[in-house]
């Protein structure tokens, strides 16, 4: 079981994309397909966050503000605030203080 959800997990990552840029042939239907998309990400966002797979998780989160049906200034500003509370978190951690023992501490 566990070989089909990464074997689903890999192959979900460049199906996605490519499913999106075929989506302008839907004709009346793009609208639709490319909803169906923005909620495949999102859906494989929540499976990631649950299992701590946060690097998954931001893939596929950029692949639902890429393909959402909001417009392109709002996409823009998104992707930008992710990269941006990604950029602090990472110096968050990068730069956190050490914990301090008495093994340490020199007095």
């Amino acid at each position: 079981m566990l070989q089909i959800v990464k074997f689903i997990k890999w192959v979900s990552l460049p199906v996605l994309p490519v499913a999106a840029m075929f989506s302008r042939t839907a004709g009346r239907y793009e609208s639709l397909v490319t909803v169906m998309i923005c909620l495949g990400a999102v859906i494989a966002v929540g499976g990631a966050v649950d299992k701590k797979e946060y690097f998954w998780a931001a893939g596929f989160t950029s692949i639902a503000l890429i393909f959402s049906p909001f417009l392109l200034i709002t996409k823009i500003f998104l992707l930008i605030s992710l990269a941006g509370v990604t950029t602090f978190v990472i110096l968050l951690t990068a730069f956190r203080p050490a914990a301090r023992t008495a093994e340490t501490d020199i007095p």
